[in-house]
């Protein structure tokens, strides 16, 4: 029976009690409480050193998120409430520290990885709230305090109970495009993304002739659609919008729609609906209208014989041209 010495009781009881510590103490033997025996301090786990991440790779921090699959940090990609791309998950039982996380994730091509709860690892294409970076007292990595379970690196840090150890490499993630302009009819080009300016999703139309919802919605098949005698054409402009609805005309009504500038991060464009007929291009998005228009009409001049002709090229409703002659002596 081990004799507990008045002085050292205050100190020691604390460290007898802690559930996680324990001291080897032999029957009977009261010195096995000198010093030397007591429970040492072990420094509170800590994020890798940035030079042994994979290359591109760093650490972003330790985050809080919730831990409900609808609003946690790391889930599928739904910008604007279109799904973009999906999230992944693994557990790594016995060998989950930052590295094992960071090269599960980005053979998948995600650009973020984060462990949490010692032993998960999250990947996704974006961080989504609400979750936030952890400065509570001004301690950055406060809540990621889980040892991960590889035995090598329980120094280091994976994450908490609801905290994520997130790293990144910064990889943009590859957001639907407008058609190419070699792919588009000819004198067609991209003019950019609208929105309406009271969002109302009404007055996303361009005033002409306009589409249900179809399944093989793209650029191209709405010019065409634009260009089509039996609604109506040609109309100057045509324009996509929630993934598969397709509207044309003549004008872009000011009083309802305004061009959106490029956004400054880069993480969040305006229009980022999938188009129904081809998912690598864009069509609108929620309340947003992907707009093309037809070149204005070619002006040239040509000099036959002695006199001079301005040719101006109009586009004819059977798709033919004429030129019109102003003869100048």
């Amino acid at each position: 029976m081990v004799k507990l010495l008045p002085y050292l009781l205050p100190a020691v009881a604390a460290h007898l009690f802690d559930s996680q510590l324990s001291i080897p103490l032999e029957p009977d033997e009261p010195h096995a409480l000198v010093p030397h025996l007591l429970p040492r301090q072990i420094p509170d786990p800590t994020p890798p050193p940035e030079d042994s991440l994979p290359q591109g790779w760093e650490y972003a921090g330790c985050w809080s998120t919730p831990l409900d699959p609808a609003t946690q940090l790391f889930r599928d990609y739904t910008p604007q409430g279109y799904y973009l791309a999906p999230w992944d998950y693994t557990s790594f039982t016995n060998a989950a520290h930052a590295v094992t996380c960071i090269d599960f994730c980005n053979v998948r091509s995600y650009s973020f990885a984060g462990t949490l709860q010692g032993d998960r690892c999250w990947c996704a294409h974006a961080l989504q709230g609400p979750g936030a970076l952890s400065t509570n007292n001004a301690l950055v990595n406060f809540g990621c305090d889980a040892r991960c379970t590889d035995p090598a690196f329980t120094n280091e840090a994976c994450g908490g109970a609801s905290f994520v150890s997130v790293y990144t490499n910064h990889a943009p993630f590859a957001y639907p495009q407008p058609a190419a302009q070699n792919s588009l009819p000819e004198r067609w080009e991209y003019l950019g993304c609208y929105v309406a300016q009271d969002d109302n999703p009404q007055t996303l139309t361009l005033g002409g002739a306009g589409t249900n919802y179809e399944e093989d919605i793209t650029a191209t098949t709405c010019i065409e659609y634009c260009q089509t005698e039996a609604v109506g054409a040609p109309f100057e402009f045509a324009g996509t919008t929630n993934r598969g609805y397709c509207s044309c005309g003549n004008q872009i009504t000011g009083g309802t729609s305004r061009l959106l500038p490029p956004d400054p991060s880069g993480t969040e464009p305006q229009c980022v609906a999938p188009c129904t007929g081809d998912d690598s291009q864009v069509c609108g998005g929620n309340n947003r209208i992907t707009i093309y228009g037809i070149e204005p009409p070619e002006v040239r001049r040509e000099s036959l014989s002695k006199d001079c002709y301005l040719c101006v090229s109009v586009l004819c409703s059977h798709g033919e041209y004429r030129c019109f002659p102003f003869v100048s002596r």
